[in-house]
């Protein structure tokens, strides 16, 4: 199919299909409590295709440093609820002025730290992005219609439940999104996939291997 012939969702279609879907709050990951609340904020972009922005943080940062994204973080005294930190996080990080909430998605658990982290679907408009270059080194425009033509996803298994379950990875330009903000992009897929008429591509392991992308103390629980 190319590009040209493809109608992509409106806010409205997307918003309905949030609404109807079931969101999974209680996934669980061995190890850590997981129990810090955390939001994070996964912009929708309508330019000449439906996009959904992220960012690879600045290498420095104390906490997933050089890791893919949603701009996001744990709450602030002004916030009133989750959905208001991820509006201001979106805000310090890329200048999103202003984003219609169209849903959200399941609260993921982070296997690289204790955050549980709640992601706010947003229709953002075409304003510039701004930056904040102490936390953001690059922003990523991820085609979504794209990786829903792909013939197969990558991923990795890892354990759970005494058995094992496939995460999935998104290479981006050369930059790997794994753990969290990968299960939250895959159900994004989810959602929109029938709304294209389509069905989201089967997973499959690729070339990456968690020692590419995991703290080297981490590798052995995610290979067991």
């Amino acid at each position: 199919m190319e590009r040209e012939s493809v109608t992509d969702p409106s806010p409205a279609a997307i918003k309905q299909a949030l609404a109807q879907h079931s969101c999974v709050d209680d996934f669980e990951l061995p190890g850590r409590i997981r129990d810090v609340p955390a939001a994070t904020m996964v912009p929708l972009r309508w330019q000449s295709e439906l996009m959904a922005i992220a960012t690879v943080r600045t290498a420095g940062l104390r906490l997933h440093g050089g890791e893919v994204c949603f701009p996001g973080g744990t709450p602030d005294s002004p916030d009133e609820n989750l959905q208001r930190t991820a509006l201001r996080e979106a805000h310090e990080e890329l200048g999103i002025e202003s984003a219609q909430v169209l849903g959200r998605l399941s609260r993921m658990p982070v296997y690289t730290s204790n955050h549980r982290i709640t992601p706010w679907v947003t229709a953002i408009d075409d304003t510039v992005l701004r930056p904040q270059p102490e936390e953001v080194a690059h922003v990523l425009e991820i085609p979504l219609h794209a990786l829903l033509r792909q013939p197969a996803l990558e991923g990795l298994p890892f354990p759970l439940n005494d058995g094992h379950a496939w995460s999935p990875l998104f290479d981006l330009n050369g930059h790997i999104m794994f753990g969290a903000t990968a299960h939250t992009l895959l159900e994004l897929l989810t959602v929109l996939a029938p709304l294209y008429g389509l069905e989201v591509p089967p997973m499959k392991r690729g070339k990456t291997r968690w020692a590419d992308i995991l703290p080297p103390e981490l590798v052995a629980e995610a290979e067991a």
